[in-house]
Parts: structure tokens; sequence; C-alpha cells
């Protein structure tokens, strides 16, 4: 089947310039490439893995928090208490 394409005038110029090192013309090169790349496609790739972060929530702990400042101190005095619990303070 025959079709028009729009490519990149540098990326025809490279891929014309594989297709004469291969010894094949423009049309298979675009072809096996466009296959490949598609067969590549089919393949699932696994979700990237995510950060685990842990908390230092205590549960049945409460907090009176009356202003954002409050707050920040708070959790910062929680943050700094369970770094040394683990010895990295």
């Amino acid at each position: 089947m025959r079709t028009t394409l729009a490519i990149d005038d540098g990326l025809l110029a490279t891929a014309k310039h594989r297709a004469q090192q291969k010894n094949c013309t423009l049309g298979q090169l675009v072809e096996t490439s466009l296959q490949a790349y598609l067969s590549a496609e089919i393949v699932d790739e696994a979700p990237p893995l995510l950060p685990v972060f842990r908390s230092a929530y205590r549960p049945g702990a409460r907090a009176v928090v009356e202003s954002p400042r409050a707050l920040k101190e708070f959790l910062d005095d929680e943050d700094t208490e369970h770094l040394r619990s683990t010895g990295v303070l």
C-alpha cells in the first residue's frame, strides 16, 4: 500500500542513510521499524515503584491545634521524636 507521510527533513535523511547502510529500501526500513515499534508497545510495563513513607502516628494520640504554626510545631516535634527513637538523630 502506498501512502504519504510528513516527516522531518533531518529524520528522513537519517532514515535514507540507514536504509543505504542496511542495503534495503526506505520503505522496507520504515515498515520494519514501525513493526518493531508497535510490537514493543504491546508489552505491558510494570508500574513504577513508589516510595513508602511510614507515619509516626500513634493511635489514640490527640493534639489540640489552635493555629497553623502550632500544627507545624507539633508535627516537627513528632518527626524529631520519631527520628531520635530510630537512631537517625
